[in-house]
């Protein structure tokens, strides 16, 4: 994040039929932090990308977002931040449909924190469309082993016609490491490559696989705050989501 603070509001949306799945929403905002990353094609390794906190750098000006809702046809949640200005997920049985225009909006904003208000609203995000993986893909096994030293293919399906900026987010999660992927979702295919997966150490590693459409808002180069607005949707597989444990060899 940068200096001057920030923060991610996120909708994660399940694929139709998934049972018990329910829409959550997350938010998080700190004083700004950035932990860098190395890039290695589409892929992005940040060796300390799952420690964000809400506190971020003690001394910045902190962000002061408020109750944060999210709206779309037939989409309402919000959830509201503690005396210390973190959040709870919020989650609801309410889904959005792909293509949807997601708004975000921020109010009530004296509880949480101190420094430069947000605004009261941003531009709306369209939501993606769900994706399949491919049955032959290797993220579709039940317990996945992958090669660390081998590309890593990624091939999937999109249910309906993709908008240019929406993207396929293959993640991994390490620790405190994560390996971010980010393909155009038209594409049907990436490749995660070797040199990337090498980052990574030997063992067990969590990844997702995810439809993303995200927005950018403020000025974080100037040094004032930056937000990153996302709707993500969890790709589906022949058994099941596209999320969990594999191991990397």
């Amino acid at each position: 994040m940068p200096s001057g603070g920030g923060g991610v509001v996120s909708v994660l949306v399940p694929p139709p039929g998934t049972p018990g799945a329910e829409t959550t929403l997350t938010a998080y905002f700190n004083h700004g932090v950035d932990t860098g990353g190395q890039s290695f094609g589409a892929c992005v390794f940040d060796p300390d990308g799952a420690i964000l906190t809400q506190s971020g750098v003690v001394g910045a000006p902190a962000p002061r977002p408020g109750v944060v809702t999210v709206t779309a046809k037939g989409f309402t949640e919000s959830i509201t931040p503690a005396c210390d200005g973190t959040y709870a997920t919020g989650s609801t049985s309410e889904t959005i449909e792909p293509g949807s225009l997601v708004t975000f909006g921020f109010g009530d904003q004296k509880t949480a924190g101190s420094g430069d208000d947000f605004p009261t609203s941003f531009p709306g995000v369209p939501a993606p469309h769900f994706v399949t993986l491919a049955s032959t893909d290797r993220l579709t096994a039940a317990s996945p082993k992958v090669s660390r030293a081998s590309d890593l293919g990624v091939d999937w399906t999109v249910s309906g016609t993709p908008l240019s900026l929406e993207s396929v987010v293959v993640l991994w999660t390490q620790k405190s490491a994560t390996l971010t992927c980010t393909f155009d979702a038209s594409a049907g295919t990436g490749v995660v490559p070797a040199d990337a997966l090498l980052q990574l150490d030997k063992g067990s590693a969590s990844f997702a696989v995810q439809s993303v459409h995200e927005a950018d808002d403020g000025n974080p180069d100037e040094g004032g705050w930056g937000i990153r607005l996302l709707v993500q949707m969890p790709a589906s597989t022949p058994t099941g989501l596209a999320v969990g444990s594999a191991t990397l060899e």
